[in-house]
């Protein structure tokens, strides 16, 4: 369900395009709502009986259950909604079989989750960092995603050009750097939430940063040759442009002389 039907145009294009999905929407989470929206659609059919119906068979109590968690978590992955759930994963007393601390243990404390309210966060969570952390897989697996999601949001930024709309950040092919936009991104988002997520699924410290950092790497070292080619091009055009300047005053001189 998540993602399905998606342009490949983000909800800042969506928005700044006006386009008929935000107005649908009023701009709040537009793609996220138009995937479980067109899910749904896809999978009832025609009064409930699309051959994709999944649920046919399922107790109507038990299908609006389902239904409402599923729209919670497809909502969840709205990256504008990223900071505020990171935060609320921060605040969250874990409830790991490791943990043995009074907080998490003690049933007359107010602030403590049942385990069904506490797995559900996790797992709204954990969605959302399965749908940006391609950087955190096997390398071979990673970098084919990177060059997708670029070329993807290179194309945004060509549309956002011809359209006159303010160009998305990373979607400006000309001023983008693939490797600096991936460290950057690491270092922002990816790292930072999979360290608060590891207090409650302590497997991402021996699985899924060690991929990471691996990437991590990767592009870092990209990056530092990136940089090196920059600064020497820069240091190249530099001189070229003092060799032009010194022989320009040459030439005025031999004018000069001729001249007299």
């Amino acid at each position: 369900i998540h993602d399905v039907g998606h342009p490949g145009y983000n909800n800042t294009f969506q928005s700044n395009s006006l386009s008929p999905t935000s107005l649908l929407y009023n701009d709040t989470s537009v793609l996220e709502n138009h995937h479980i929206s067109l899910a749904f659609r896809m999978i009832l059919g025609t009064e409930g009986n699309s051959d994709w119906n999944i649920f046919k068979g399922m107790d109507p109590d038990d299908f609006v259950t389902c239904r409402k968690l599923i729209t919670e978590a497809i909502l969840h992955t709205d990256m504008a909604l990223h900071f505020t759930k990171l935060d609320e994963i921060k605040k969250l007393p874990s409830q790991n079989n490791n943990d043995t601390t009074d907080e998490c243990n003690n049933d007359d404390d107010d602030d403590n989750e049942d385990t069904a309210a506490y797995s559900w966060k996790v797992i709204k969570f954990l969605m959302h960092m399965a749908d940006i952390s391609n950087l955190a897989k096997r390398k071979s697996i990673s970098i084919q995603w990177t060059d997708r999601v670029l070329t993807e949001f290179f194309r945004q930024g060509d549309k956002e050009k011809e359209l006159g709309l303010p160009v998305s950040p990373l979607c400006d092919r000309n001023t983008t750097s693939p490797s600096k936009s991936q460290v950057g991104f690491i270092d922002s988002i990816v790292r930072p939430s999979l360290q608060v997520l590891q207090r409650h699924l302590p497997s991402i410290t021996t699985i899924i940063l060690p991929l990471l950092e691996i990437n991590y790497k990767h592009w870092e070292e990209k990056e530092l040759l990136s940089s090196k080619k920059t600064s020497k091009k820069r240091t190249i055009t530099v001189a070229i442009g003092r060799e032009k300047e010194t022989s320009l005053e040459v030439d005025n001189n031999i004018v000069v002389s001729r001249a007299a």
